[in-house]
């Protein structure tokens, strides 16, 4: 009887398998936290790049004119390329899905508006991009009933007043 209780006292291989199981969950969480901090600096990012498109377009000279022609190109071409360009540029992004949408709103009742006339419209400026995950967390979330893939989704709107 003692040589039993000597065998269960012995704890050989004990910490071996107690680091076989914690090692995924510690790696996943902090890969889980370095994802998350990427994804919230890509988001700063493009929230500012979102918001000097925005700015770059109530400063421009003239009105924004949001009707596209049958080439789904904005007519007035001295503009778009501008919010475009400041939103690529300040987001210092190269993975927008599409380009950034803009649109003109009256202040008064929120209506679309075909041109930004100054001091009665907003300009609303809205770009989106996916960040690509480092670890299989939206994989391994699929687990539990969620899941997201290896992407996730990020948007940012920002509205001015044209002065």
């Amino acid at each position: 009887m003692s040589r039993f209780k000597r065998f269960l006292r012995q704890s050989r291989g004990a910490n071996a398998v107690e680091f076989a199981l914690i090692a995924p969950l510690f790696l996943l969480l902090v890969f889980g936290m370095i994802d998350f901090g990427l994804i919230f600096s890509d988001w700063l990012v493009l929230t500012n790049g979102v918001r000097e498109g925005a700015r770059a377009g109530v400063v421009v000279e003239g009105n924004v004119d949001t009707k596209k022609n049958e080439d789904n190109n904005p007519p007035n071409v001295g503009v778009y390329p501008t919010i475009d360009s400041y939103v690529a540029v300040f987001g210092g992004l190269t993975g927008l899905t599409s380009p950034p949408s803009v649109e003109c709103r009256k202040i008064s009742d929120g209506t679309l508006e075909p041109n930004c006339d100054s001091g009665t419209t907003s300009l609303k400026v809205t770009a989106t991009r996916t960040r690509l995950l480092i670890t299989p967390l939206g994989n391994f979330m699929a687990w539990f009933g969620g899941g997201m893939g290896n992407q996730f989704p990020l948007s940012a709107t920002s509205v001015m007043r044209n002065e």
